[in-house]
């Protein structure tokens, strides 16, 4: 059985670098679109709903995950799962969503690397605020 290897602490710092720019440009995609009128869908059942900004953050998240570590895989949200790798990212692209599509200002977007089901990191970045909590 393959077992993944830790990584060392200037990788994770690293990591944790690029989760943290990559949230930043997303919850600017966020903030820009929340005085917005929003398209919004019903997923799964009515009051869980899904915008068009959600997609968006999602989209972007994903391609600058892509390209900043191309062997890791991602599991978001809306979309699903894309590339493998030991190394999961976790997506959330926008955190209440239906505080946002209300425009009641309590909204995150969040993102988390995970090795083998452990959290090796996480980042959660309110862009209405601008606070951001890493670890």
């Amino acid at each position: 059985m393959h077992r993944a290897s830790y990584p060392a602490a200037e990788e994770l710092d690293a990591w944790l670098a690029g989760a943290i720019a990559i949230t930043r440009q997303a919850g600017a995609l966020v903030r820009e679109r929340f005085a917005l009128a929003h398209q919004e869908t019903s997923k799964g059942h009515e009051g869980n709903l899904v915008t068009e900004t959600d997609r968006a953050s999602e989209d972007l998240i994903v391609r600058l995950l892509a390209d900043r570590f191309p062997g890791h895989g991602v599991r978001a949200e809306e979309s699903g799962r894309s590339g493998s790798g030991d190394v999961s990212w976790l997506v959330d692209p926008l955190d209440g969503t239906n505080n946002f599509a209300h425009t009641y200002p309590m909204f995150a977007v969040n993102l988390a690397a995970c090795l083998a089901g452990e959290v090796l990191l996480g980042v959660t970045y309110d862009p209405l605020r601008d606070e951001l909590f890493a670890a």
